[in-house]
């Protein structure tokens, strides 16, 4: 298992904490896309288009090949993979707490009687 350093993590989730780069992302797992294309279902322009590909280069999300004139950008399946796992751990911690929680909460409630007060 691959140990992240806090930092790259950071910037994994950064990088897909926007709406824009978690589509490029989805359209990037059938195939390796060219620049264009990827930028083609949304409604920015390429320059900003270019700076979401940054972001996700940077956190390791995705490479970008050039051929010529034109570029195509891969994703990087590993990286997401690292996230997921991360994830994963978390979500094993919390589950076993939630489930600690239930069982307690099942267990049947025994009532200590209330002291008699001397008077």
């Amino acid at each position: 298992m691959v140990k992240l350093q806090p930092n790259r993590l950071d910037g994994i989730f950064h990088a897909l904490s926007d709406s824009t780069r978690r589509s490029m992302v989805q359209r990037l797992s059938d195939r390796p896309t060219r620049i264009v294309d990827l930028a083609a279902p949304f409604k920015i322009s390429l320059p900003a288009i270019s700076k979401h590909i940054r972001v996700l280069e940077t956190a390791g999300l995705v490479t970008r090949h050039k051929q010529g004139r034109e570029s195509t950008i891969h994703l990087q399946a590993n990286t997401i993979s690292q996230a997921i796992d991360w994830l994963a751990r978390h979500r094993q911690m919390w589950d076993a707490s939630f489930d600690n929680l239930e069982a307690f909460l099942k267990k049947p409630q025994t009532t200590k009687p209330k002291p008699k007060i001397k008077e």
